[in-house]
């Protein structure tokens, strides 16, 4: 149960964690899907990589545009999500 209410908040949230400079975003809309991993056991990736919530950002805030706290050297080893439009929501995610 817990896997599952962890899962739909990363989810809920991924919105905001999708920030990056326009000419690095992706061109197609990104797809959320569950992987099971006998270590980690049921959580969010895309792309084969796993989908996390860098509480240091913030969306809006009063900025038109939202801005990441995780850029350089943090960008590189944990890349954002991006992508072009709407995440897709894979077939064990249920799309808020």
């Amino acid at each position: 149960m817990r896997s599952h209410v962890v899962a739909l908040a990363a989810l809920a949230a991924l919105p905001w964690t999708v920030f990056a400079p326009a000419a690095a975003r992706a061109q197609a809309p990104a797809k959320i899907e569950v992987r099971q991993d006998s270590q980690y056991g049921s959580h969010l990736t895309a792309g084969g990589r796993a989908v996390y919530l860098f509480t240091a950002d913030r969306q809006g805030e009063g900025a038109a545009v939202a801005k990441s706290n995780c850029d350089g050297k943090c960008a590189e080893i944990w890349p954002p999500v991006t992508t072009s439009g709407d995440p897709q929501a894979g077939a064990q995610v249920q799309g808020a």
